[in-house]
């Protein structure tokens, strides 16, 4: 739409075209049975027409900006909906190591006949479950996989996540992020929002529209060129006319009129837009420090998960704890670091948001770069 509204403002504001008029005449020929004439707009009409076509492909072009936003956007989401997922099944296999040393270990000690066969089968019963666990895990990886290679428009696969050292995973940047987030001053980048850029754009566009609504019965100048035959003896010279409109019978009032309202719509329009923007920040913003609480809340309560999952493993293996206490430690490792995992995803899919509420871009131009890495945002 922006390359079709910026050709047609290339001509927009040209006069009205030439007029060639050749006739053949059976009787008495007019002295303009010939002739060629150029129309002038004498009233500003080119250049209203002219504004309209270039404001017009701004609007065009903050809309094709909102939408490329909104994509990335959601590509972004789509990324940390990858993360995640990438991460339970990190968890999930981490988990089903760990049920195989707990089952090696129930064997060792029913050999030495220090645990029931109940017992083992209860080790047997938790190994099983981890690798359905798995299982499922991988499923959701490959449908995040999918949603992201199709957002991303990428034919070769994914990003690769980078790798990580420590008990506490944390969630990598976007990859077409541009920069860190800055929330400091948010309401003033607002005014970045390409929705409120085509709200002014569409303002202006139809005041301009009215302006030129106001001028449809203005006098037009005429420059004529005539000769009444195209033989010899004609009757020829040049004239000079002023067209004035002597009377609207109301089509041209009412159409001024119908276009003076829409404007005043179009500026009722941007306080509702930016209304609505300044809403979006705020809830965007409360969500952020919410997901960012929440997230400090649970890093130390994983760390020490870890560590209790350790020594209970030890305990059971020199007969210090029971196997259901083993599984305890476990199963709340399991919750801990699955609650993380959901709240760094949160916390990264909060910020995103909070980043393209502000008005600020979550990815670049498609750049030469991007296009060899086989990414594009449409």
């Amino acid at each position: 739409m922006t390359e079709a509204a910026e050709a047609y403002s290339r001509g927009a504001g040209a006069q009205p075209n030439p007029v060639l008029q050749i006739s053949g005449v059976a009787g008495d020929t007019r002295e303009d049975a010939n002739s060629l004439t150029q129309p002038l707009e004498i009233a500003g009409q080119p250049r209203l027409r002219r504004e309209i076509a270039d404001k017009t492909a701004l609007a065009n072009s903050a809309f094709e900006k909102a939408v490329r936003q909104e994509v990335a956007l959601e590509a972004a989401k789509a990324y940390y909906n990858y993360w995640q997922a990438v991460e339970f099944m990190r968890l999930s296999k981490s988990q089903l190591e760990l049920a195989g040393k707990l089952l090696d270990i129930a064997s060792q000690r029913l050999r030495l006949g220090e645990i029931s066969e109940s017992e083992l089968f209860r080790a047997r019963l938790l190994h099983t479950q981890t690798e359905l666990a798995l299982v499922e895990a991988e499923e959701g990886l490959l449908l995040s996989q999918q949603s992201l290679n199709l957002l991303l428009s990428n034919e070769n696969g994914v990003p690769e996540l980078p790798s990580f050292t420590g008990d506490v995973p944390m969630a990598p940047p976007f990859p077409l992020e541009t920069s860190s987030g800055d929330f400091s001053q948010l309401e003033q980048q607002i005014s970045e929002r390409p929705e409120l850029k085509e709200s002014l754009s569409k303002a202006s566009v139809a005041k301009l529209e009215a302006d030129l609504a106001g001028r449809a019965g203005a006098p037009d100048l005429r420059f004529t060129a005539y000769r009444s035959s195209l033989g010899h003896g004609a009757v020829q010279g040049l004239q000079v006319s002023v067209v004035i409109p002597l009377f609207d019978w109301g089509r041209l009032g009412a159409a001024h009129a119908r276009q003076k309202k829409l404007a005043e719509a179009r500026v009722h329009e941007i306080s509702i837009v930016r209304r609505e923007l300044q809403n979006e920040l705020q809830t965007a913003l409360t969500k952020y420090k919410v997901a960012a609480k929440k997230r400090e809340a649970l890093i130390d309560q994983v760390s020490r998960q870890v560590e209790l999952v350790q020594l209970a493993q030890r305990g059971y293996e020199i007969g210090l704890i029971s196997l259901f206490e083993v599984i305890d430690a476990q199963d709340a490792n399991l919750r801990a670091r699955q609650a993380f995992i959901d709240a760094e995803a949160d916390y990264q899919r909060a910020r995103v948001q909070l980043w393209w509420a502000a008005g600020l871009p979550l990815s670049p131009e498609n750049s030469d770069e991007d296009a060899k890495k086989g990414i594009f945002i449409p």
